[in-house]
């Protein structure tokens, strides 16, 4: 999906506005952040990547956000529909980079085990000393 990149920073700002301000009640105890928005060329959909604060969470907040796609659409277009002629249907996903990266920080924690010791780490340079 390779749309407009401004119409995507304009539904990711005002995706947010939503979310803090109109869906307060709905989402304050999940602690949503939108991550990243892509849209199709022609605006028919948008792809609203969204994160939670706890990872546990993360599921129940995406299928929160779909249950309710119709009402956020609704709340996202008078926030923008001076400036769009259409307002994109949303689908919400998980972005799970939290999850790799949390993975990677577990990966990088542990100490890998040392490697073999060869002939070649024996035979210091003798000429440096």
């Amino acid at each position: 999906m390779s749309g407009n990149p401004r119409i995507a920073r304009l539904i990711q700002r005002a995706l947010g506005d939503v979310f803090l301000y109109d869906m307060r009640d709905e989402l304050a105890p999940l602690m949503a952040a939108i991550t990243r928005v892509t849209v199709t060329p022609q605006l028919e959909r948008a792809d609203v990547y969204v994160s939670a604060a706890l990872v546990e969470d993360a599921p129940k907040l995406v299928e929160l956000l779909n249950a309710h796609r119709k009402q956020v659409r609704l709340l996202l277009g008078r926030r923008i529909r001076h400036k769009v002629r259409h307002i994109p249907e949303l689908r919400f996903i998980l972005d799970d980079t939290v999850l790799f990266q949390e993975r990677i920080d577990e990966l990088i924690g542990k100490k890998p085990p040392s490697p073999p010791k060869t002939h070649e780490d024996d035979d210091g340079d003798a000429e440096g000393e």
